[in-house]
């Protein structure tokens, strides 16, 4: 591909057919039905989740990654590194024929973080992790101390905006608003260790098939 003469260059069919385009095809990983079952049920994570599963997924085993990167793989068939409501609808016809697009682009609304109508790695990632099966107490205190900036014990309005800004997922006071609204059961204007957990572990409702 790379030869200077254009005699001897490999045309785009030349290239198609070379035997090391037919080992990467007897590679490609191939769908788990169950793994699209859970996908299908997903929901979409709160803001506060979403920043508490961006720092969690370095807890995620080697093994549980593999896993999840094979699938992704699986369903990215244009190798670009992302997923589009195409592929995604491929992959879910695969198993169910009659699934409606409409479901499809739910999922991707779920999913899609950045808002950009594609599905990237990491947002792919954060989605299907199982975080009951990963995250011990010791595991799950560390990631509260990351919002705790003071050490009080308790996540302020103050300390969740800092940090949702860190982590280039600003919110307005709205928003603020409604993760407190959702998260602060006990309704003191800030969010303890335990609703921390709930609204983290207890709260899931799908969990990755092991």
């Amino acid at each position: 591909m790379l030869n200077k003469n254009p005699k001897k260059r490999y045309n785009i069919k030349e290239c198609l057919d070379h035997k090391w385009f037919d080992k990467a095809r007897s590679n490609k990983n191939e769908l788990d039905s169950k793994f699209l079952d859970n996908l299908s049920n997903i929901k979409r994570n709160c803001q506060l989740k979403t920043a508490a599963l961006n720092l969690y997924v370095k807890y995620i085993s080697n093994s549980q990654i593999k896993k999840i990167r094979e699938q992704f793989e699986a369903i990215d068939t244009d190798n670009s590194g992302y997923i589009d409501a195409v592929e995604l609808a491929r992959a879910f016809r695969t198993y169910n024929p009659d699934l409606p697009q409409e479901k499809i682009d739910s999922l991707i609304e779920k999913i899609d973080v950045a808002r950009d109508q594609k599905i990237a790695y990491s947002e792919f990632l954060m989605s299907t992790v199982s975080t009951r099966k990963q995250l011990n107490d010791n595991r799950i205190m560390m990631l509260f101390k990351e919002f705790d900036f003071d050490g009080d014990a308790y996540i302020s309005r103050d300390e969740l905006k800092e940090m949702l800004d860190n982590m280039n997922q600003p919110c307005s006071e709205k928003d603020i608003d409604e993760i407190m609204k959702e998260h602060d059961t006990s309704k003191d204007g800030r969010i303890s260790y335990d609703e921390f957990c709930t609204m983290l572990i207890y709260d899931d409702a799908h969990e990755l098939t092991s």
